[in-house]
């Protein structure tokens, strides 16, 4: 949950596309660990990277990884003038990849001054990434452990390839062995040179609680609880870690949530298709000078402020994706500002966690694969049931409000104008955000949901994969192909 679904933090604009790919970046450096000389970075023809790369910053977030910047470094922005300073070529290019690739498959040939490294890696939604190939060899490098590298000359001995995956290196072979913990038990007879890599995101160390909505509906009424509960004794099985520690990364991932928005509200904000108008409408609100108002248009324009800052390469919490990361802190910002505790923030954030969960596992967080109705979609669905939990309502109500919150969307598209996460990124996240309390209320009111949610999950991913590749966040179909927008291709 903190890793893939409240998280991970990341540089805007897009989870996929800017998160993943600094996360590639930063551990292709890390495996090279030589002074970087050149970098070529391959897209795939046909896939997603190739249409939208420059304008969702994945040059300058696979760059900033590649030369160690920090993610919060403000210098991201201008990550490819400082390669070029440090003495780094770097290039970026479309080829084909091969037989049926992912939509977002990268090769990236590295050239140190004693190594050269070409790794062919995935971004597969949410911030998660794949690193499935190293110097040729089959590898699984997802960044959730610590990865013990091992370098000596010559063919190693039979138990550390035993151990670990054999990595050519040209007169001299690497070994990669990975784990939930460090390890101190390696042969350092054969390496002339070791190194532990630490996790990108959090080791897992347990087993999940429950693996769909029926288990899940389950454990809380066996249990007595409600789905905040439920979602924080998941994430404690699985971490292996207490509630108070939970409890304050949550609220750590609250902050960034809050700051993200306090950074789209200022004059900071630099958008390339649209005006900035959050801040217009917020103070609108509060002077009362809007048709209607309420907490549902203060979610909504709450919610385009995060967009606003996520779209300026500002940090974000991808909840569960750039392009989404709007939706919840519009909502939980909102429920603060009516008299939501922390204590409750933190509960009301496990239980869009686990919303999140049964999305991901049951389906996915890449629009590239099945479409917007598995990014902004998920993220409307984990606020629903979040708006539920804060008004105390039942596992089973907050389940079926994100239900029909989904149902309510089946079938959408990705089409980015421009390749920009601006239109529709940002209306669609302040819609979402305001119909979650929507959802809550024709729930709780009373009303009957006759699809549940393992079903609906299924069927928008069913959905999503007929989706033709043009309307899969390629920007050659829907709202991206009308005249209105090819002035900003």
């Amino acid at each position: 949950m903190l890793n893939h679904v409240i998280g991970p933090v990341i540089r805007g604009p897009s989870s996929s596309h800017t998160g993943a790919s600094y996360f590639i970046g930063k551990l292709a450096r890390e495996l090279l660990s030589d002074e970087l000389v050149e970098a070529a970075i391959i897209f795939d023809e046909r896939g997603s990277y190739a249409r939208v790369y420059r304008q969702e910053a994945s040059d300058l977030a696979f760059v900033s990884g590649l030369i160690g910047l920090k993610l919060e470094d403000e210098s991201f922005r201008k990550a490819i003038d400082l390669a070029r300073e440090y003495g780094v070529e770097v290039s970026f290019r479309l080829s084909n990849l091969g037989e049926a690739p992912h939509p977002n498959e990268v090769l990236m040939r590295l050239k140190g001054k004693r190594k050269e490294l070409i790794i062919r890696a995935r971004s597969i939604g949410g911030g998660m990434f794949e690193l499935v190939e190293l110097n040729g060899v089959r590898v699984s490098l997802t960044g959730s452990e610590y990865l013990h590298v091992l370098e000596g000359p010559g063919d190693p001995p039979n138990e550390l390839k035993r151990r670990g995956s054999l990595v050519p290196m040209g007169n001299h072979s690497m070994i990669l062995i990975r784990s939930i913990e460090k390890l101190s038990d390696l042969d350092e007879g054969w390496s002339v040179e070791s190194r532990v890599i630490e996790p990108t995101f959090l080791p897992i160390r347990g087993k999940a609680v429950f693996s769909s909505a029926e288990e899940l509906i389950r454990l809380c009424e066996r249990e007595d609880i409600g789905l905040g509960e439920a979602g924080m004794r998941y994430e404690s099985e699985l971490l292996g870690m207490g509630e108070d520690e939970l409890t304050e990364l949550m609220l750590s991932r609250y902050e960034v949530m809050r700051g993200s928005i306090e950074y789209g509200l200022s004059d900071e904000v630099k958008l390339r298709v649209l005006r900035p108008s959050a801040s217009s409408i917020y103070a609108r609100l509060l002077r009362g000078e809007l048709p209607v108002g309420g907490p549902h248009a203060r979610a909504a324009a709450l919610a385009m402020a995060v967009m606003h800052a996520c779209n300026s390469n500002a940090l974000v919490v991808a909840a569960p994706t750039g392009g989404s990361a709007g939706v919840i802190p519009g909502v939980l910002a909102t429920l603060e500002e009516l008299g939501l505790s922390e204590r409750d923030i933190v509960r009301c954030l496990f239980a869009a966690g686990a919303v999140g969960l049964l999305i991901g596992s049951r389906a996915t967080f890449a629009a590239e694969e099945a479409g917007c109705q598995v990014e902004i979609g998920a993220a409307g669905a984990m606020a629903s049931a979040l708006v539920v939990e804060a008004f105390k309502g039942s596992c089973e109500q907050a389940l079926n409000a994100a239900a029909i919150s989904l149902q309510n969307i089946v079938g959408m598209v990705c089409d980015p104008v421009g390749g920009y996460v601006e239109v529709p990124c940002h209306t669609r996240n302040a819609i979402a955000a305001a119909s979650a309390f929507l959802n809550a209320d024709l729930v709780m009111g009373g009303y009957e949901n006759p699809i549940p949610l393992d079903e609906t999950i299924d069927a928008i991913y069913s959905v999503g994969r007929m989706l033709p590749s043009e309307l899969r966040c390629t920007a050659m179909g829907g709202l991206a192909a009308c005249p209105s927008a090819a002035r900003f291709r």
